[in-house]
């Protein structure tokens, strides 16, 4: 007996039934109690004592018990991933799944998996489906990425069910041969990021703050590239690489098309993904660098990696690296206006970023992403920055205009937890798997 089905005994009044006619324990039942409640318990020595008579009853008790769906999580791996999973697993149980956690380590687990006999395993970046046990398993595989899925897809992997956290992946998604995909963004924990008061986050108050990661300035372009690595090749990455970086839109001019042509010329689908990869990788590194310059003239903090502490000012302190569960709401909080960079790999869609901060009312300034327009209702131009210029310029506006920025937060706050937390995610994701697992897949 699961440790769940002990922990429902407890919360209810157990009815010993002692009646000849299985019809009236098939009525009382039906009457007293609901479907979500009913749990059968066999006893094995009564059961085959009084097979006929119990099989009667048990046969009319489970038509009406829903059955629970079960779904095996595996615990994410990264920096933020691992939340990511923590809170979307919380989610999937408050809406009624029995759900499971297991170890992201490939010699680990398939015991566990074969006695829950799990409905679904549900992967983020899809990484665990590629375990042999895995791929052999009856159940669902779900994968929900919320980084370039082609960083991590293989011909291992098995999924038959795909989410992806930007739209912008998913016609290459469906070209590359996976039929049941759907855009499913990032959420929030609102039981985590929420609104708090001064005294709790009077450590943490500043008028500008930001949370993460420099990142290389180079990567090793001949592993990731491997054979399509050609001094041409490296060129047109550089090329690429100074066009990106003097813009901060997702769009395509001519020159950085041009650029692209050459670097797409004579290599597979896949290998124009880990093009991508490099141009993710560094120009991250080098936009943010750019940005955080910013903040030396401002009461500012700032967490991160050690790297970090080299743009250290007067005014601008280097904070050291962050709790994401018990510290990172507090930052949000006590910040007047919290900066966000989106990586340039999110084509369309935003980051945790901003999902967290609006839920703990707070306020931000962005760069320009087109789910921006999905997730607030007001004028998102107001909130975005297109060069370290503008960045400047609107630091100095919103934080002298208080009233203005905490209206916005205000807004930032209703259009989040009302349509957009962990817990619309998974039921909007569980909606697909069941669907999915009524049909052939």
């Amino acid at each position: 007996c699961r440790q769940s089905y002990f922990e429902n005994t407890k919360k209810r009044k157990v009815s010993f039934l002692i009646q000849k006619k299985e019809a009236t324990v098939i009525s009382f039942i039906s009457e007293k109690y609901t479907a979500e409640s009913i749990y059968i318990l066999s006893n094995y020595s009564s059961r085959e004592l009084y097979k006929e008579y119990y099989d009667a009853i048990e046969e009319k008790v489970s038509s009406k018990i829903k059955k629970q769906k079960k779904g095996v999580f595996f615990v994410g791996k990264g920096i933020v991933a691992p939340f990511i999973v923590e809170d979307l697993l919380v989610a999937f149980k408050s809406i009624g799944i029995d759900a499971l956690c297991l170890p992201l380590v490939k010699d680990q687990g398939e015991e566990t998996l074969k006695m829950f006999n799990p409905d679904f395993i549900f992967a983020l970046d899809g990484a665990g489906l590629d375990f042999p046990w895995v791929r052999n398993s009856a159940a669902l595989k779900v994968a929900w990425y919320v980084d370039n899925p082609f960083y991590f897809i293989n011909s291992c992997f098995s999924e038959d069910l795909i989410f992806c956290w930007d739209i912008g992946y998913i016609a290459a998604l469906k070209a590359f041969g996976f039929k049941n995909v759907f855009h499913v963004p990032l959420g929030t924990n609102i039981k985590k990021f929420k609104p708090l008061n001064s005294f709790t986050i009077s450590s943490f108050v500043c008028d500008v703050s930001f949370v993460g990661t420099l990142g290389l300035l180079k990567c090793d372009r001949a592993k990731i590239l491997g054979e399509h690595f050609s001094s041409e090749k490296n060129l047109a990455i550089n090329n690429l690489l100074d066009c990106k970086i003097h813009s901060f839109s997702t769009g395509e001019t001519q020159d950085i098309k041009k650029y692209k042509e050459i670097l797409n010329r004579g290599v597979d689908y896949i290998s124009r993904f880990k093009y991508s990869q490099i141009m993710d990788f560094e120009s991250n590194s080098l936009m943010r660098r750019e940005l955080i310059r910013v903040l030396a003239d401002y009461n500012a903090y700032i967490f991160g990696d050690d790297l970090m502490s080299s743009f250290e000012s007067k005014t601008c302190r280097y904070k050291g690296k962050v709790s994401y569960n018990s510290e990172l709401p507090l930052v949000y909080s006590g910040s007047k206006i919290n900066l966000n960079m989106t990586r340039k790999q999110l084509k369309s869609t935003v980051n945790q970023r901003i999902f967290d901060v609006s839920a703990c009312k707070s306020f931000f300034l962005t760069d320009y992403r087109p789910a921006l327009k999905d997730i607030f209702p007001f004028n998102i131009k107001d909130i975005c920055f297109s060069s370290s210029r503008e960045l400047k310029d609107k630091l100095n506006y919103f934080l002298k205009n208080s009233k203005e920025r905490e209206s916005l937060s205000q807004e930032m706050y209703k259009a989040v937890v009302s349509s957009h937390t962990y817990e619309h995610r998974a039921r909007e994701m569980l909606a697909h798997i069941e669907h999915c697992s009524t049909k052939e897949v």
